[in-house]
């Protein structure tokens, strides 16, 4: 009898009592004193795995972390191949090829950005840009009529004429005579002394950016499953019964599967079913699979138990592994 999780909304404050609780209660006792007899009340009896596996507490590929480490402390921490940093390297034969692509963007240098808005896409990456906006630089030039210094003054400039001057002060030119068809003519000069406005040299530095605080950001490469679950296996003994349980959320779609292999070392198992144990989605939730079917199910003192995960239902996240021996 599987274990089943409680809903937490079935016992807050105030709830009643109803039948389906309590069945549910008695059948974890009755779940847990099977297995308490299993394991300690036989001496032939043992609990090789009997475990809740929860997915979403493992990385997946694609997830990104921050670490405040160097390349270097970041490489001697994580497993190779699976965590690197983004640098716009190939992940070719990788399972974020399958998710995303073959080659990652490079985030070196870069700030990672929610996606919100249409028109973008994951990995997307985006050059520098000012959102658009206006600059208020008003300033004056004193034109005065008369002829007191002739370093600034030019004769037959038309009343109304567009004046500009260059960045010393020192000459006066026309670049337009559209505001008034008045043909007088008269001296002008530049009166440096009653300016307003200044020219600056370029301020700033290399770059835009908001307050910030340097970190690496890592990304999750890698998936493998092939060694979900490891024990040791304490003495000689067969396996009699293996199973798999979803717990109270179900998948919408598709199926839980796992194999179970053995081996004396763990770079060398061998599969002991003779087809994998599996629970479909539609079995709903808080169900458990049918017993496994094996080929081999005899393991030594010291052998190695591995359960590998073969596939999830679409959406689940959770689910319990049962497996007992007996010894031999």
């Amino acid at each position: 009898m599987a274990y089943t999780e409680i809903d937490a909304s079935k016992i807050e404050v105030g709830k009643p009592v109803i039948k389906s609780l309590w069945e549910i209660i008695r059948d974890n006792f009755i779940s847990h004193e099977t297995r308490i007899s299993v394991g300690e009340g036989a001496v032939n009896k043992m609990i090789l795995i009997d475990q809740v596996i929860d997915m979403a507490m493992i990385p997946r590929a694609g997830e990104i972390r921050s670490y405040l480490m160097t390349s270097a402390q970041i490489s001697a921490r994580l497993e190779a191949d699976y965590w690197e940093l983004i640098t716009g390297q190939s992940v070719s034969g990788k399972t974020l090829a399958s998710i995303y692509g073959a080659t990652l963007p490079d985030a070196r240098n870069r700030f990672l950005r929610n996606l919100a808005s249409s028109g973008k896409t994951i990995g997307q990456l985006e050059a520098n840009l000012f959102s658009s906006h206006n600059h208020d630089g008003d300033h004056n030039h004193i034109l005065q009529t008369g002829n007191s210094d002739s370093t600034y003054t030019k004769t037959g400039v038309k009343v109304g004429d567009f004046m500009a001057h260059d960045t010393t002060g020192t000459s006066v030119r026309v670049i337009g005579t559209t505001l008034f068809s008045d043909s007088t003519t008269f001296n002008i000069k530049w009166d440096r002394t009653t300016d307003s406005g200044t020219i600056s040299s370029n301020q700033g530095g290399a770059e835009n950016r908001p307050d910030s605080f340097i970190v690496n950001n890592a990304i999750k490469e890698h998936e493998d499953f092939s060694q979900l679950a490891v024990v040791r296996v304490p003495s000689n003994c067969n396996i009699v019964s293996a199973t798999i349980s979803s717990l109270k959320v179900a998948g919408d779609s598709g199926n839980l599967e796992i194999d179970l292999l053995k081996g004396s070392s763990l770079a060398s198992v061998s599969s002991m079913l003779t087809t994998n144990i599996s629970l479909p989605s539609t079995s709903g939730a808080n169900a458990t699979s049918s017993e496994g079917s094996f080929s081999d199910n005899t393991l030594l003192q010291n052998d190695f138990l591995v359960v590998e995960l073969k596939s999830l239902q679409n959406q689940q996240t959770r689910f319990h592994i049962s497996i007992y021996g007996e010894a031999s």
